[in-house]
């Protein structure tokens, strides 16, 4: 059976992705609208993605915390396995980087690349699927 502390590393490793997704994907839309890929204009990734920075944006705006982030540290404060689970680290490194970081300028941040998201969505925009 799975400890909490190997479900908290999947939880952080699903975090992980999602942040990639939306940071990840934007570059390869700027590249794809450069050099004419046709699949960065796939209305489901296009629209996943927009959808991502929108409800990062919300969230923030709204002062709430990530969903994945109160699981993941909900699962730690449970009983911890025998052994230790290699999100450890990944885990660590989000709050060495996020803990007691004031929440403005990622709202503004968040914002900003929003705007990019939705101005690369309506210039270079995603193609309905045939």
């Amino acid at each position: 059976m799975l400890s909490p502390d190997h479900l908290a590393a999947g939880v952080a490793w699903v975090h992980f992705a999602f942040a990639a997704f939306v940071v990840l994907g934007f570059g390869l839309i700027i590249a794809g609208a450069v050099w004419r890929w046709e699949w960065v204009r796939n209305v489901w990734f296009r629209s996943l993605h927009l959808g991502a920075v929108a409800f990062e944006v919300a969230r923030l705006s709204l002062g709430l915390p990530c969903p994945l982030t109160v699981l993941e540290h909900r699962l730690r404060a449970a009983p911890v396995g025998l052994a230790e689970s290699g999100g450890r680290a990944l885990h660590l490194a989000h709050v060495g980087v996020f803990a007691g970081a004031p929440r403005v300028p990622f709202v503004i941040g968040t914002t900003a690349f929003f705007g990019l998201v939705l101005i690369a969505y309506i210039s270079y925009g995603p193609r309905p699927a045939i």
